[in-house]
């Protein structure tokens, strides 16, 4: 039977991962783990209560004994803190990630415009800094 269901996943089928994932995901895991380690208390209670152990915010709320404001306050400065900590370090990974400059800016916006219908004329012998796209709907 779970020879079945796994070839009915289709793309959603999970594979085991390769040697240089599994290390990566343990590295993710643990850079993660430290950096909620490092909230203060007050902040890390709240969060492991709400995003571990998927309290709601009234329940968090009632087991700290705190008004369910200061849960919603506490969980988003905590959100804040482990994004700022986690870009720090893993920031530099994602500057490359979605660059568009020169001709492959101008080869996505074309083929967008082209599957939306309108057409855009870019001047090849202005500096792409000063190019202005003219956008007409075909006839």
């Amino acid at each position: 039977m779970s020879e079945i269901l796994a070839a009915d996943a289709g793309p959603f089928a999970t594979a085991e991962p390769t040697p240089e994932q599994a290390i990566a995901r343990r590295e993710i895991r643990s850079a993660i783990e430290k950096a909620v380690d490092q909230l203060p208390p007050y902040f890390r209670s709240v969060f492991m209560l709400r995003a571990i152990e998927q309290m709601s915010t009234e329940e968090t709320a009632s087991c700290l004994g705190i008004p369910a404001e200061t849960v919603k306050t506490r969980f988003h400065r905590a959100n804040k803190l482990l994004r700022q900590a986690l870009t720090t370090q893993f920031g530099a990974i994602f500057d490359d990630v979605y660059l568009f400059l020169g001709a492959r800016c101008d080869r996505l916006v074309a083929t967008v415009l082209q599957h939306i219908g309108v057409s855009a004329e870019l001047p090849s012998t202005m500096p792409h800094s000063d190019r202005r796209a003219s956008y007409r709907t075909p006839p």
